[in-house]
């Protein structure tokens, strides 16, 4: 499981505690995507909302991370213009890490989750600072969202409403 209630869940908290934790990201995801759809362009909306949908569900499972992937894809120009080279490769490691981590655990200790310890879950937080980093990076942008311009020749001062 990818989910920030599987990670404390993981680390041994109470179903409680790790449900309430959910819950908090579940909201956090939520209210990037609301302002998301009014800040950046739709394209941009998009890739947040992929990227920050597994946050909400804390059922979310290793096959869920191509919506990820979908997410990060959507948004890779703005990461080349807008992001610095460690920002970029902060976000490629952390994508690994939420994609890798299962796997990695289940070839290099098999028996793990077997009985009654529960493997430990790091993809939730990767998640997460995936989103924070998507964030800080989309913040740069001051643009109009895409679209929104009118076609002007060079040396106009020709802007639209939303300019």
């Amino acid at each position: 499981m990818v989910s920030p209630y599987a990670v404390f869940r993981s680390l041994g908290f109470s179903a409680l505690a790790a449900i309430s934790v959910q819950i908090v990201a579940a909201v956090f995801a939520l209210a990037l995507v609301c302002v998301a759809s009014f800040r950046f362009s739709p394209r941009q909306a998009l890739g947040v909302t992929a990227t920050a949908s597994l946050l909400v569900s804390p059922y979310a499972y290793d096959y869920d991370l191509p919506i990820v992937g979908i997410g990060l894809a959507m948004l890779l120009p703005d990461f080349i213009r807008l992001g610095s080279e460690r920002e970029r490769m902060a976000i490629y490691g952390l994508s690994f890490v939420a994609a890798g981590w299962g796997l990695a655990q289940a070839t290099i200790w098999p028996d793990v989750g077997a009985g009654d310890v529960m493997p430990l879950s790091m993809a939730g937080p990767a998640l997460l600072a995936i989103n924070g980093l998507t964030w800080r990076i989309l913040a740069r942008d001051a643009r109009a969202p895409e679209g929104a311009l009118l076609a002007a020749g060079a040396g106009s001062t020709a802007k639209c409403a939303a300019c």
